[in-house]
Parts: C-alpha cells; structure tokens; sequence
C-alpha cells in the first residue's frame, strides 16, 4: 500500500445561532495501492472539491457541535470521506487516514 498526504488542511466552520462558534481543522492522507499515488494526486483538487462538500455537509447536520472531537465524530469524518474517495478515484481500495483533526472555539 502507498499513503498519499493531501498537502494542505481543511478548515470547516462549525455555525451555532447563524454565528461561526469554532472551526475543525483536519490533516488528510488517503492509503492506496501501490502505483496509484500519481491518481490520486492528479485527482487532488476533485478529491479535495468532494472532501470540503461533505465536511460542510457533516457540519450542517451538527456533526462537530460537540465541545471535544469524540471517537464517533471521527469514525463519521473517516467514513463519509472514504465513500467519497471510493467515488472519485472508481476504487473501492482506498482508506482515509485523519494525521490530525483539532476544533479551535471563536469568541
């Protein structure tokens, strides 16, 4: 297997009360089979298009309302990600692998 890094984070606004209360900043690497790295990194940008509409997705269905990210809430991201990744690259041998997921509150 090979692991490709996405090379920047997503950044995800978690709204409470029509205000940005915090946001949910996540690392991504995704884990292929060997020789489809160069796929995946020349499908990054549809890759990283599908990635931020399903984590605005999670968020509007208050999937990172909780104060702390919870075991749960990255099971969900890591799920709803894989599917999209299975989507894009037409593989179903791919695993999102979260390298850092933090939720920083605004005042």
């Amino acid at each position: 297997m090979e692991i490709v890094k996405l090379p920047s984070q997503f950044v995800v606004p978690v709204i409470l009360d029509n205000r940005v209360r915090a946001m949910v900043i996540l690392t991504v690497a995704l884990e292929v089979e060997t020789g489809q790295g160069d796929r995946v990194r020349a499908l990054e940008p549809k890759l990283r298009d599908e990635f931020l509409a399903e984590l605005f997705n999670l968020a509007a269905l208050d999937g990172f309302r909780d104060d702390l990210i919870s075991r749960k809430t990255l099971e969900l991201v890591k799920h709803a990600l894989t599917a999209r990744s299975t989507d894009v690259l037409g593989t179903k041998d791919v695993t999102v692998l979260i390298t850092d997921m933090a939720r920083q509150d605004t005042f």
